[in-house]
C-alpha cells in the first residue's frame, strides 16, 4: 500500500491509511504507553504519531529519537521520521524484534548506540 514517499499529497494519505490501518496507529491516537524510564532523561512509548511526537518533545524537551522497530518502509515509520525532522530531533534506528529475545550482536549495537547518543549531552 504505502510506497516509501511521502512528496505528494496521495503519498502522504497512502502513508497515514497504511499506518492507522496497517500498522495499527488508529489505536495509537486513542491510547500511548508512554513512561519515563529515567525521569528527565530517557522515556518509551509505542510508535508515536506525528503529533505525539511534537508534544512529547516540547512536554520533555526530547533531542533524539531512538526507534526500537528499526527503519521499516512502512507509513507509520516515514511519517515519525519526517517530523523528527521536521522537529530538529536525531532519529537512530536500533532495531528489536519483539517477538523473540535479542542476541548478544543487538546488545553490542544498542550499547554502542547509548555511548553515541551519551556523547551528545
Amino acid at each position: 500500500m504505502f510506497d516509501g514517499h511521502l512528496s505528494s499529497l496521495a503519498g502522504r494519505t497512502r502513508a497515514w491509511t497504511d499506518s492507522l490501518f496497517v500498522d495499527h496507529a488508529i489505536f495509537r491516537l486513542v491510547w500511548t504507553n508512554f513512561h519515563a524510564v529515567v525521569p528527565g532523561k530517557v522515556y518509551r512509548c509505542n510508535h508515536p504519531t506525528p503529533a505525539r511526537l511534537k508534544w512529547a518533545m516540547r512536554r520533555f524537551k526530547l533531542r533524539t529519537l531512538v526507534n526500537l522497530r528499526g527503519h521499516r518502509k512502512c507509513g507509520s515509520d516515514a511519517l515519525s521520521r519526517t517530523a523528527a525532522a521536521r522537529l530538529g530531533l536525531a532519529h537512530v534506528d536500533m532495531a528489536f524484534e519483539s517477538g523473540a529475545h535479542p542476541t548478544g550482536t543487538a546488545f553490542c549495537v544498542l550499547q554502542a548506540c547509548i555511548s553515541r547518543l551519551r556523547s551528545r549531552c
